[in-house]
Protein backbone atom coordinates (compact mmCIF):
# COMPACT_ATOMS: atom_id res chain seq x y z
CA UNK A 1 0.00 0.00 0.00
CA UNK A 2 2.70 2.25 1.01
CA UNK A 3 4.20 1.89 -2.49
CA UNK A 4 1.39 2.90 -4.25
CA UNK A 5 0.84 6.13 -2.25
CA UNK A 6 4.07 6.78 -3.12
CA UNK A 7 3.77 5.82 -6.65
CA UNK A 8 0.63 8.31 -7.00
CA UNK A 9 2.12 11.39 -5.47
CA UNK A 10 5.45 11.14 -7.15
CA UNK A 11 2.85 10.94 -10.26
CA UNK A 12 1.19 14.09 -8.57
CA UNK A 13 4.55 16.30 -7.98
CA UNK A 14 5.07 15.22 -11.77
CA UNK A 15 1.66 16.53 -13.06
CA UNK A 16 1.59 19.49 -10.69
CA UNK A 17 5.63 20.32 -12.02
CA UNK A 18 3.96 20.75 -15.58
CA UNK A 19 1.51 22.67 -14.73
CA UNK A 20 3.55 25.14 -12.67
CA UNK A 21 6.39 25.34 -14.81
CA UNK A 22 3.63 26.31 -17.68
CA UNK A 23 2.11 28.89 -15.61
CA UNK A 24 5.59 30.25 -15.13
CA UNK A 25 5.67 30.64 -18.71
CA UNK A 26 2.68 32.05 -19.09
CA UNK A 27 3.50 35.03 -16.69
CA UNK A 28 6.90 35.60 -17.87
CA UNK A 29 5.11 35.85 -21.80
CA UNK A 30 5.53 32.03 -22.32
CA UNK A 31 3.72 29.39 -24.53
CA UNK A 32 1.81 27.83 -21.17
CA UNK A 33 -1.50 27.51 -23.30
CA UNK A 34 0.44 25.51 -26.02
CA UNK A 35 0.79 22.76 -23.50
CA UNK A 36 -2.07 20.52 -23.13
CA UNK A 37 -1.96 17.18 -20.59
CA UNK A 38 -4.04 14.77 -21.84
CA UNK A 39 -3.68 11.73 -19.40
CA UNK A 40 -1.65 10.01 -17.05
CA UNK A 41 -0.53 6.20 -17.48
CA UNK A 42 2.26 3.53 -16.03
CA UNK A 43 4.80 2.71 -17.60
CA UNK A 44 7.50 -0.21 -16.68
CA UNK A 45 10.20 1.40 -14.05
CA UNK A 46 12.43 3.82 -15.98
CA UNK A 47 11.06 2.59 -19.27
CA UNK A 48 8.96 6.04 -20.17
CA UNK A 49 11.13 6.70 -23.16
CA UNK A 50 10.77 3.39 -25.12
CA UNK A 51 6.89 4.74 -25.63
CA UNK A 52 6.11 4.95 -29.26
CA UNK A 53 3.75 7.60 -30.96
CA UNK A 54 2.37 7.55 -34.48
CA UNK A 55 0.45 9.71 -36.41
CA UNK A 56 -2.84 8.95 -37.54
CA UNK A 57 -3.95 11.86 -40.17
CA UNK A 58 -6.81 10.07 -41.62
CA UNK A 59 -8.33 9.46 -37.89
CA UNK A 60 -7.41 12.96 -36.68
CA UNK A 61 -5.60 11.29 -34.16
CA UNK A 62 -2.43 8.79 -32.92
CA UNK A 63 -1.57 5.84 -31.80
CA UNK A 64 0.43 5.69 -28.57
CA UNK A 65 2.33 2.68 -27.42
CA UNK A 66 4.28 2.27 -24.04
CA UNK A 67 5.53 -0.40 -22.10
CA UNK A 68 3.76 -1.82 -19.17
CA UNK A 69 5.33 -3.11 -15.44
CA UNK A 70 4.81 -6.44 -16.69
CA UNK A 71 7.07 -6.54 -19.61
CA UNK A 72 4.20 -6.30 -22.67
CA UNK A 73 3.27 -2.64 -24.13
CA UNK A 74 -0.26 -1.32 -23.96
CA UNK A 75 -1.55 0.56 -27.38
CA UNK A 76 -4.43 3.20 -27.88
CA UNK A 77 -5.92 5.76 -29.63
CA UNK A 78 -6.21 9.70 -28.62
CA UNK A 79 -7.60 12.62 -30.55
CA UNK A 80 -7.53 15.72 -29.41
CA UNK A 81 -9.29 17.35 -31.81
CA UNK A 82 -12.50 14.80 -32.00
CA UNK A 83 -11.94 14.28 -27.78
CA UNK A 84 -11.25 10.94 -28.37
CA UNK A 85 -9.23 8.89 -25.71
CA UNK A 86 -9.19 5.43 -26.27
CA UNK A 87 -8.27 3.25 -23.24
CA UNK A 88 -5.73 0.75 -23.93
CA UNK A 89 -7.14 -1.62 -25.84
CA UNK A 90 -4.07 -3.57 -27.77
CA UNK A 91 -1.72 -5.76 -25.94
CA UNK A 92 1.60 -6.47 -27.77
CA UNK A 93 4.37 -8.84 -26.40
CA UNK A 94 7.45 -7.18 -28.57
CA UNK A 95 7.38 -4.12 -30.04
CA UNK A 96 10.55 -3.83 -31.60
CA UNK A 97 9.12 -2.42 -34.26
CA UNK A 98 5.70 -1.57 -34.90
CA UNK A 99 4.04 0.64 -38.01
CA UNK A 100 0.61 1.32 -39.05
CA UNK A 101 -2.15 1.89 -42.03
CA UNK A 102 -4.96 3.68 -42.56
CA UNK A 103 -7.41 1.70 -44.65
CA UNK A 104 -10.50 4.34 -44.26
CA UNK A 105 -11.08 6.53 -40.68
CA UNK A 106 -11.23 4.65 -37.54
CA UNK A 107 -9.59 1.64 -38.97
CA UNK A 108 -6.03 0.57 -39.34
CA UNK A 109 -3.76 -2.16 -39.44
CA UNK A 110 -1.17 -2.49 -37.19
CA UNK A 111 2.39 -4.63 -37.76
CA UNK A 112 4.53 -5.35 -34.99
CA UNK A 113 6.89 -9.17 -34.56
CA UNK A 114 3.25 -10.19 -32.89
CA UNK A 115 1.99 -10.27 -36.15
CA UNK A 116 -0.88 -8.14 -37.72
CA UNK A 117 -3.39 -6.25 -35.87
CA UNK A 118 -6.30 -4.96 -37.15
CA UNK A 119 -7.53 -1.93 -35.50
CA UNK A 120 -10.91 -0.24 -34.83
CA UNK A 121 -9.75 2.97 -33.27
CA UNK A 122 -12.56 4.75 -31.84
CA UNK A 123 -14.40 1.50 -30.57
CA UNK A 124 -10.88 0.53 -29.32
CA UNK A 125 -10.85 -2.45 -30.89
CA UNK A 126 -8.36 -5.06 -31.96
CA UNK A 127 -7.18 -8.59 -33.34
CA UNK A 128 -4.07 -9.70 -33.74
CA UNK A 129 -3.11 -12.23 -36.68
CA UNK A 130 0.87 -14.28 -36.26
CA UNK A 131 2.70 -14.58 -39.33
CA UNK A 132 2.70 -18.10 -39.01
CA UNK A 133 4.68 -18.99 -42.15
CA UNK A 134 5.12 -16.79 -43.75
CA UNK A 135 8.85 -15.96 -43.69
CA UNK A 136 9.60 -12.59 -44.35
CA UNK A 137 10.87 -9.32 -42.38
CA UNK A 138 8.62 -6.71 -42.01
CA UNK A 139 10.56 -4.29 -39.53
CA UNK A 140 11.18 -1.60 -42.38
CA UNK A 141 7.41 -0.95 -41.64
CA UNK A 142 7.20 -0.21 -45.16
CA UNK A 143 3.42 -0.89 -46.47
CA UNK A 144 3.09 -0.96 -50.74
CA UNK A 145 -0.62 -0.04 -50.47
CA UNK A 146 -2.78 0.11 -47.63
CA UNK A 147 -3.25 -3.57 -47.40
CA UNK A 148 -0.06 -4.50 -48.91
CA UNK A 149 2.77 -5.13 -46.88
CA UNK A 150 6.54 -5.09 -48.19
CA UNK A 151 9.06 -7.40 -46.80
CA UNK A 152 12.85 -8.60 -46.96
CA UNK A 153 13.91 -11.96 -47.16
CA UNK A 154 17.38 -13.23 -47.71
CA UNK A 155 17.21 -12.68 -51.22
CA UNK A 156 14.11 -10.81 -52.42
CA UNK A 157 12.11 -8.32 -51.62
CA UNK A 158 8.46 -9.68 -51.36
CA UNK A 159 4.55 -8.02 -51.37
CA UNK A 160 2.31 -9.35 -48.65
CA UNK A 161 -1.51 -9.10 -48.03
CA UNK A 162 -2.29 -8.22 -44.69
CA UNK A 163 -4.49 -11.06 -44.20
CA UNK A 164 -1.18 -13.13 -44.57
CA UNK A 165 -2.37 -15.27 -47.21
CA UNK A 166 0.53 -15.41 -49.56
CA UNK A 167 3.79 -13.54 -50.71
CA UNK A 168 4.44 -12.52 -54.11
CA UNK A 169 7.94 -12.15 -55.61
CA UNK A 170 8.79 -7.72 -55.82
CA UNK A 171 12.45 -8.62 -56.66
CA UNK A 172 15.53 -10.12 -56.77
CA UNK A 173 17.74 -8.32 -53.72
CA UNK A 174 21.13 -9.31 -55.85
CA UNK A 175 20.10 -7.06 -58.94
CA UNK A 176 20.10 -4.31 -56.44
CA UNK A 177 23.58 -3.11 -55.14
CA UNK A 178 24.50 -2.11 -51.80
CA UNK A 179 20.39 -2.65 -51.17
CA UNK A 180 20.27 -1.73 -47.13
CA UNK A 181 16.58 -1.17 -46.43
CA UNK A 182 13.29 -0.03 -48.46
CA UNK A 183 12.10 3.70 -47.84
CA UNK A 184 9.24 4.11 -49.48
CA UNK A 185 6.49 3.37 -52.55
CA UNK A 186 5.52 6.86 -54.85
CA UNK A 187 4.84 7.54 -58.24
CA UNK A 188 1.17 5.75 -58.20
CA UNK A 189 3.32 2.78 -56.84
CA UNK A 190 5.54 2.16 -59.20
CA UNK A 191 8.84 3.02 -57.93
CA UNK A 192 10.26 1.38 -55.11
CA UNK A 193 13.04 3.36 -53.26
CA UNK A 194 15.09 1.62 -51.00
CA UNK A 195 18.58 2.45 -49.15
CA UNK A 196 21.64 1.81 -49.85
CA UNK A 197 25.08 0.84 -47.85
CA UNK A 198 24.57 -0.94 -43.81
CA UNK A 199 22.70 0.15 -41.36
CA UNK A 200 23.69 3.09 -39.61
CA UNK A 201 26.46 3.82 -42.10
CA UNK A 202 24.36 4.47 -45.55
CA UNK A 203 25.86 5.44 -48.34
CA UNK A 204 23.25 6.93 -50.57
CA UNK A 205 19.48 6.29 -51.69
CA UNK A 206 18.30 4.27 -55.62
CA UNK A 207 14.87 3.11 -56.96
CA UNK A 208 13.84 0.79 -58.89
CA UNK A 209 10.48 0.88 -61.04
CA UNK A 210 7.62 -2.20 -60.45
CA UNK A 211 8.46 -4.71 -63.23
CA UNK A 212 12.04 -3.86 -63.55
CA UNK A 213 13.99 -5.31 -61.63
CA UNK A 214 17.24 -3.21 -61.60
CA UNK A 215 18.10 0.59 -60.12
CA UNK A 216 17.17 3.16 -62.81
CA UNK A 217 18.52 6.31 -60.46
CA UNK A 218 20.62 7.05 -57.76
CA UNK A 219 21.73 9.46 -54.92
CA UNK A 220 25.11 9.39 -53.43
CA UNK A 221 25.01 10.88 -49.86
CA UNK A 222 25.68 9.49 -46.27
CA UNK A 223 23.36 9.32 -43.69
CA UNK A 224 23.11 6.99 -40.55
CA UNK A 225 19.44 7.24 -39.58
CA UNK A 226 15.95 7.73 -41.38
CA UNK A 227 12.26 8.34 -40.77
CA UNK A 228 9.16 7.51 -43.12
CA UNK A 229 7.27 11.18 -42.82
CA UNK A 230 4.04 10.40 -44.76
CA UNK A 231 3.13 8.48 -47.76
CA UNK A 232 6.21 9.65 -49.80
CA UNK A 233 8.66 11.96 -47.67
CA UNK A 234 11.73 10.34 -45.64
CA UNK A 235 13.75 12.63 -42.47
CA UNK A 236 17.22 11.72 -42.90
CA UNK A 237 19.49 11.95 -39.47
CA UNK A 238 23.92 12.46 -40.60
CA UNK A 239 25.49 12.39 -37.37
CA UNK A 240 28.75 15.75 -38.11
CA UNK A 241 32.10 14.99 -36.82
CA UNK A 242 31.76 17.59 -34.46
CA UNK A 243 29.21 16.30 -32.44
CA UNK A 244 26.56 18.38 -33.72
CA UNK A 245 23.61 16.32 -36.53
CA UNK A 246 22.18 17.61 -40.38
CA UNK A 247 18.64 16.71 -40.80
CA UNK A 248 17.55 16.28 -44.26
CA UNK A 249 13.82 16.47 -45.96
CA UNK A 250 13.50 15.01 -48.75
CA UNK A 251 10.06 14.19 -50.53
CA UNK A 252 10.63 11.59 -53.07
CA UNK A 253 7.48 12.36 -54.85
CA UNK A 254 8.09 16.10 -55.43
CA UNK A 255 12.33 16.26 -54.94
CA UNK A 256 11.68 19.22 -52.48
CA UNK A 257 14.95 19.38 -50.03
CA UNK A 258 15.03 21.01 -46.63
CA UNK A 259 17.86 20.30 -44.42
CA UNK A 260 18.96 21.85 -40.69
CA UNK A 261 21.73 21.91 -38.67
CA UNK A 262 22.10 21.77 -34.83
CA UNK A 263 24.63 21.56 -32.26
CA UNK A 264 23.35 18.64 -30.51
CA UNK A 265 21.16 15.19 -32.05
CA UNK A 266 17.96 14.87 -30.90
CA UNK A 267 16.59 12.08 -29.17
CA UNK A 268 13.73 11.92 -30.77
CA UNK A 269 12.74 14.17 -34.47
CA UNK A 270 10.19 14.19 -36.78
CA UNK A 271 8.49 16.40 -39.22
CA UNK A 272 5.30 16.90 -40.71
CA UNK A 273 5.05 15.66 -44.52
CA UNK A 274 5.22 19.17 -46.15
CA UNK A 275 8.12 19.44 -44.32
CA UNK A 276 7.36 23.05 -43.03
CA UNK A 277 7.81 21.59 -38.80
CA UNK A 278 10.76 20.19 -37.49
CA UNK A 279 10.54 19.22 -33.42
CA UNK A 280 12.98 17.18 -31.63
CA UNK A 281 13.70 16.01 -27.90
CA UNK A 282 16.57 16.61 -25.58
CA UNK A 283 16.64 14.42 -22.74
CA UNK A 284 18.48 14.18 -19.43
CA UNK A 285 18.41 12.36 -16.53
CA UNK A 286 15.14 13.86 -15.12
CA UNK A 287 13.61 16.64 -17.32
CA UNK A 288 14.01 17.34 -21.09
CA UNK A 289 12.72 19.92 -23.70
CA UNK A 290 11.03 19.93 -26.82
CA UNK A 291 12.59 22.21 -29.64
CA UNK A 292 10.62 23.74 -32.71
CA UNK A 293 12.00 24.37 -35.79
CA UNK A 294 10.81 25.83 -39.17
CA UNK A 295 12.45 23.64 -41.51
CA UNK A 296 12.15 25.12 -44.36
CA UNK A 297 14.05 28.37 -43.25
CA UNK A 298 16.38 26.71 -40.61
CA UNK A 299 15.27 29.17 -37.74
CA UNK A 300 14.40 28.29 -34.27
CA UNK A 301 10.55 28.85 -33.30
CA UNK A 302 10.83 28.02 -29.63
CA UNK A 303 11.29 25.21 -27.34
CA UNK A 304 9.44 24.06 -24.19
CA UNK A 305 10.76 22.94 -21.58
CA UNK A 306 8.78 19.69 -19.23
CA UNK A 307 10.56 21.18 -15.89
CA UNK A 308 9.39 17.18 -14.29
CA UNK A 309 10.07 14.34 -16.75
CA UNK A 310 12.03 12.83 -18.98
CA UNK A 311 10.13 12.77 -23.06
CA UNK A 312 10.20 10.01 -24.87
CA UNK A 313 12.08 8.63 -27.87
CA UNK A 314 9.44 9.26 -30.47
CA UNK A 315 6.97 12.04 -31.21
CA UNK A 316 4.24 12.16 -33.25
CA UNK A 317 2.61 15.79 -35.15
CA UNK A 318 -0.88 15.78 -37.20
CA UNK A 319 -0.62 16.30 -41.02
CA UNK A 320 -1.34 20.20 -40.63
CA UNK A 321 1.94 20.66 -38.60
CA UNK A 322 -0.35 22.07 -35.97
CA UNK A 323 -0.13 19.64 -33.17
CA UNK A 324 2.58 17.64 -31.37
CA UNK A 325 2.13 14.65 -29.43
CA UNK A 326 4.54 14.03 -26.50
CA UNK A 327 5.16 11.48 -23.81
CA UNK A 328 7.14 12.39 -20.78
CA UNK A 329 7.67 9.82 -17.72
CA UNK A 330 9.00 9.80 -14.18
CA UNK A 331 9.81 6.39 -12.67
CA UNK A 332 6.59 4.45 -13.58
CA UNK A 333 4.35 7.14 -14.09
CA UNK A 334 3.63 8.86 -17.08
CA UNK A 335 1.81 12.01 -19.31
CA UNK A 336 0.67 12.05 -22.38
CA UNK A 337 0.21 15.60 -24.14
CA UNK A 338 0.41 17.87 -26.56
CA UNK A 339 1.74 21.03 -27.98
CA UNK A 340 -0.09 23.93 -29.64
CA UNK A 341 2.40 24.63 -32.76
CA UNK A 342 0.80 27.42 -34.16
CA UNK A 343 1.68 29.70 -30.93
CA UNK A 344 5.49 29.17 -31.53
Amino acid sequence: MKKRILAFCLSLICLLSLVACGKEDEEKGGKKSAFTPLFRFVVAEGRGRETRLISLPDSAGFFYLHPNPDGAFTGGFVSPERSVAAEGFVTLENADFCTISESERDRATLVSPDGVTHLLLKEGGAETRAFGDVKADFSHGLYFDELTLLGVTDSLLVLCPVDLSQTYVLAQKERLPDFAAPLAVTHTKTRIWYARGTAGDYSGISFFEYGKNVPLGSENFPFHDYEAIGQNAILFTRNLPDGGAMYLYRNLETDEVFSLTVDQPFNAVTCDPAGTTLCGTLAGASDGSVEIYDLQSGKKRGSYSSGAGVPADSLAISADAETLLFSMSMGGDAVLATLDLTQY
